[in-house]
Formats: structure tokens, C-alpha cells, sequence
């Protein structure tokens, strides 16, 4: 069975990664699972750290407000020209 949580922590972070989600359920059930750690300002964050805290708040927001339509790949671009920090995918590219 595929670890979900790790495979979108990968695909948030490594340029070319990609994990899909065929319903909200297994959505946020994975992001239930994956671990969100942010050191407090004074402990020196990183920037990295910054921006997937904050796609995964994201995430979870469009997928509590059922705002994102399912089934859906989510998958980091490849690195370039000041990339999106994720891309969002659905069957039939629509």
C-alpha cells in the first residue's frame, strides 16, 4: 500500500514528483497524516519550510470547503522560470 502522505510531501518539495487524489476523503485523510512541522520565528525557519506549511494549509482549505474538484494530480513543475509552487491536474485536462 503507498504512503499518500509521503508521496505528497514529495511532490510538494522534489520538482517532477506527483501523487493524485481520487475523492475529498482521501485528501484529507492524507493530509491528517502528514507531519506539518514549523519551527517558531526565533528558531530561524526556512523559507522552504514557509512555503509548504503554507500550500498545505492551502490544500486543506480548498478541500474542507469541497472548492477543489476531484479526482485531481497535484505535482511540483519542474524546476525553470520561477515555477507555481504546485500544479493542480484533472482527468481531460480540464
Amino acid at each position: 500500500m503507498r504512503d499518500m502522505a509521503r508521496d505528497l510531501d514529495r511532490a510538494l518539495i522534489r520538482p517532477g514528483e506527483a501523487v493524485s487524489f481520487r475523492d475529498r476523503d482521501d485528501l484529507l485523510e492524507t493530509l491528517d497524516r502528514l507531519d506539518q512541522p514549523v519551527p517558531a520565528r526565533q528558531q530561524g525557519r526556512t523559507r522552504d519550510q514557509r512555503e509548504h506549511f503554507c500550500m498545505l494549509r492551502y490544500l486543506r482549505r480548498l478541500a474542507g470547503e469541497d472548492l477543489l474538484p476531484l479526482p485531481v494530480t497535484l505535482s511540483k513543475p519542474p524546476v525553470g522560470q520561477d515555477p507555481p509552487d504546485f500544479i493542480l491536474e484533472w482527468p481531460q485536462s480540464l
